[in-house]
């Protein structure tokens, strides 16, 4: 049966690609295009009007895949989560390392990132280049009891790289409850 229901996805998903040019596709009808009056300098009216209408329609293909997608997927989907996923593609296409999207969820971190809290351990954080490191200890905090210090780069947590991870799910990973056992690698450059 889940074979079946994929097959039917798929299927769904090309019909979306096949025929997501527009909805005459459908409906039979033939677009109308007026000629342009180059006397008032309505034909850089009508270039934005058709580049707004074909973004329209890509916005159009891009609700009915969601709404395929959330009605015929084998696995329960959540459609915020899809939705995120593709405005971070969207970001990541333009090739800019300083452009991101930030959910909600993230926006608080770096909120409290940017007004210098400490982390769940006790710590601020900043960017060592790709690698998140410590800018400060609190004194009276379960990472200066464990000997943290400021400028120690933070290669892992839990065993898992930290480079090119964005400070706001370093701080993320570092949170949580009272005596929650964290493991994390540290390097530490200078000379004692």
């Amino acid at each position: 049966m889940k074979d079946v229901k994929r097959f039917v996805f798929l299927a769904m998903i090309l019909m979306l690609t096949q025929f997501g040019a527009g909805p005459q596709l459908f409906s039979g009808e033939t677009p109308v295009v007026k000629a342009p009056d180059i006397t008032s300098g309505a034909a850089a009216d009508l270039k934005a009007n058709d580049e707004s209408d074909k973004i329209v329609e890509d916005i159009k293909l891009f609700a009915r895949a969601l709404s395929v997608i959330d009605e015929a997927y084998v696995e329960n989907v959540q459609m915020r989560e899809m939705l995120y996923a593709a405005v971070k593609g969207m970001m990541e296409s333009l090739g800019d390392r300083y452009s991101e999207f930030i959910d909600p969820e993230r926006y608080k971190l770096l909120q409290i990132h940017l007004k210098g809290e400490y982390a769940g351990i006790g710590v601020i954080l900043e960017m060592f280049g790709d690698i998140p490191g410590i800018k400060a200890v609190n004194p009276d905090s379960a990472a200066a009891r464990a000997g943290l210090e400021a400028l120690d780069k933070i290669l892992k947590i839990d065993g898992s790289a930290t480079s090119g991870v964005p400070i706001a799910d370093i701080a993320a990973k570092l949170r949580g409850e009272a005596d929650t056992p964290v493991m994390m690698t540290i390097q530490r450059d200078r000379i004692q």
